[in-house]
């Protein structure tokens, strides 16, 4: 049963498989190419070392390094283990090959011919009645059968495993060619289109700048004109004074006679005539206010949905992907037959469905920090209606932006003079924004904080008119603050305190909360009324009924499901279920209305840094939810 020499030519073969094609000695660190070519580390780096980009010494194909270069190469961790398999099979082809002459240590005599299952080691016929007496043996040549074919099997399996991979590693730079090309494909796309929408701005110049000069010199002529007759009768003028003078030295009766006359019948002529007066006419350029009009397009990622399984792929369901609903904003909406120019919000016709186009990302991220448009400082409320996202700015130049569920940017305006502390952002069905909460003047040095005051601040839909009032409710700072149902007023967070307001600021409820001045925010659930309250410190979350009754307690200190490390914003979506941001473990969590745990809906891993406020829409968007991160001075849109 000893190795016969082609099987020994093969050994041979693969040992020289398992060199480095670069030193041609043994494989130190491993690493594994794109193209499924594997080469010493240091070998790579020596060769590689001009740039990021280098062709494999083998196969010659393009190789493109990631980030980290040749160390963040994976591995290739099965040229070790073949290493040693082949070690073993040389050994025990020696060994073979002999002819089984090994001697047992303690009889000298005895040769090694049977195998203790037990001890695992190889014993003679001496020690099988003496130390191994009642244990499992078997003879040698049945055993090593037996594990050369449970060898011959193992390295099949691994050889198959490794051929899965290396085509998964093959169709991955395939994967990674097309999106190349794909990308070079759509990048042509966009220089085409801006070049398209340049000509058409440059048509437009050029046509604007002729109309200018038309309107300029029909403009000009008529100036002219009127400039030209009335020299006429300054002229015609000057010479019947002149005329009238000269007559009444000479006193000549019917030179003055006649001169008068004609004087006389010039000006009654003229005062007949329709008199021009100059108007000041002025010729303006009014420019059209770039948006989404001027905009090229949008980005979208469609990735086909892939997990990891020790089990094939299920393919026997057909999975159709959840259809995306683009809303497309009307510039004009009108309102009781008016209109409102520049409000952002569709005008919805029941009954007419939205044509779906593609697939919906799971996430979207837009912003950044700075203080241009779609950039943030310090994004603390967050609002949603109709498909648009409302941010609260806490910055210097307290600013709410809007944007579309993709992060097209809208429009903006300032809480005008003020600079917010706290508080919540509120949309209604009509678009006016409201702000409830706490704030101060715009500029202020930090002993001024007595000027600091709890306030409704209102600004019109149409963004014409802005109000604010101040709130008699207390001198505690009002924490949060959130819409109750019907849009019937408002509920805020104070010192140990909940208050219900209505619409004009007027308190109707007031209820102790038992929770000191730590940090709070809070919710209402839109279905029954409940008052919702995440606890900062002490990492929990508070359900009271709308009269002020607990209704449930919920949550724990911990990174655990359900737990909480620093509970921040909280919203309540369509379906009763509560949703809530935890900036120190960096994720978004989904409870029902009773707090039981659902799932994680982001996390770290999805890019959260410090998720502080979260809202959804109930418009046809649900299963959406807004964040924003103050970490990374943007908001993040997830469908969940």
């Amino acid at each position: 049963m000893a190795v016969g020499g082609a099987d020994r030519e093969s050994l041979h073969s693969l040992e020289d498989l398992l060199l480095c094609g670069i030193c041609l000695d043994d494989f130190k660190t491993p690493k594994l190419l794109p193209c499924g070519h594997t080469f010493c580390e240091k070998c790579l780096e020596n060769f590689a070392k001009r740039g990021r980009a280098f062709c494999c010494p083998n196969c010659r194909r393009k190789i493109d390094l990631p980030h980290g270069g040749i160390k963040a190469l994976p591995g290739n961790f099965w040229i070790g283990g073949m290493r040693d398999l082949l070690t073993a099979t040389k050994k025990d082809d020696d060994r073979r090959r002999g002819g089984f002459h090994e001697k047992c240590l303690l009889h000298k005599e005895e040769e090694l011919r049977y195998f203790c299952l037990d001890c695992e080691r190889m014993i003679c016929a001496e020690c099988m009645v003496d130390e191994h007496s009642g244990h499992r043996v078997s003879r040698l040549k049945e055993i090593l059968a037996q594990k050369l074919e449970e060898a011959k099997t193992l390295e099949n399996n691994t050889r198959s495993i490794v051929n899965s991979i290396l085509a998964q590693l093959q169709d991955l730079a395939n994967d990674e060619g097309g999106l190349v090309r794909q990308v070079d494909g759509e990048r042509a796309e966009i220089h085409a289109a801006a070049q398209v929408a340049l000509k058409m701005i440059e048509s437009q110049k050029s046509n604007l700048l002729k109309q200018l000069e038309s309107e300029f010199a029909v403009q000009r002529s008529i100036i002219f004109e009127d400039k030209q007759r009335l020299e006429n009768d300054l002229a015609k003028l000057l010479g019947a004074m002149d005329s009238i003078q000269e007559a009444r030295q000479t006193q000549a009766i019917v030179h003055l006679i006649t001169t008068i006359r004609h004087l006389t019948e010039y000006m009654h002529m003229r005062s007949r005539r329709p008199v021009r007066l100059p108007l000041g006419t002025s010729i303006q350029f009014l420019p059209t206010k770039l948006g989404k009009e001027v905009k090229l397009g949008d980005i979208f990622t469609a990735t086909d949905s892939f997990c990891s399984s020790d089990k094939e792929p299920d393919n026997s369901q057909d999975f159709e992907p959840e259809k995306l609903v683009s809303l497309e904003p009307s510039p004009v909406v009108e309102k009781d037959g008016a209109v409102v120019p520049g409000s952002p919000h569709v005008v919805v016709v029941p009954g007419t469905p939205l044509s779906p186009r593609g697939t919906f990302p799971r996430k979207i991220q837009f912003g950044r920090r700075g203080t241009a448009e779609g950039e943030f400082e310090f994004p603390f409320s967050v609002a949603v209606r109709d498909g648009y996202v409302y941010v609260l700015d806490k910055s210097l130049r307290t600013t709410v932006q809007v944007f579309d569920f993709i992060g097209t940017f809208f429009r903006s305006f300032e809480l005008l003079g003020l600079k917010a502390n706290s508080g919540g952002l509120i949309v209604d069905k009509d678009g006016q924004v409201t702000f409830v909460g706490n704030a101060g003047p715009m500029h202020q040095s930090p002993t001024d904080s007595e000027k600091n005051t709890n306030m409704i601040y209102t600004h019109s839909a149409d963004g014409l008119s802005a109000s604010r009032k101040k709130l008699s409710i207390g001198y505690d700072m009002i924490q949060d603050a959130a819409e109750m149902p019907d849009e019937e007023g408002f509920a805020v967070a104070m010192k140990g305190t909940i208050v219900i307001l209505d619409k004009s600021g007027q308190q109707v409820v007031r209820f102790s909360t038992k929770v000191g001045a730590k940090r709070v925010a809070l919710t209402v659930s839109q279905h029954n009324g409940d008052v919702i309250l995440s606890l900062f410190y002490e990492s929990k979350v508070k359900v009271f009924d709308s009269k002020g009754t607990l209704r449930v307690e919920f949550g724990s200190k911990g990174s655990g499901d359900g737990q909480f490390g620093q509970p921040t914003g909280l919203c309540v979506d369509k379906e009763g279920n509560i949703i809530v941001a935890d900036k120190w473990n960096r994720r978004v969590q989904l409870f029902d209305r009773d707090g039981r745990f659902l799932k994680v809906i982001a996390s770290a891993a999805d890019g959260l840094e410090a998720p502080i406020a979260v809202a959804v829409g109930w418009d046809g968007l649900d299963g959406r939810v807004a964040v924003t991160d103050t970490d990374k001075y943007c908001i993040f849109v997830f469908k969940y």
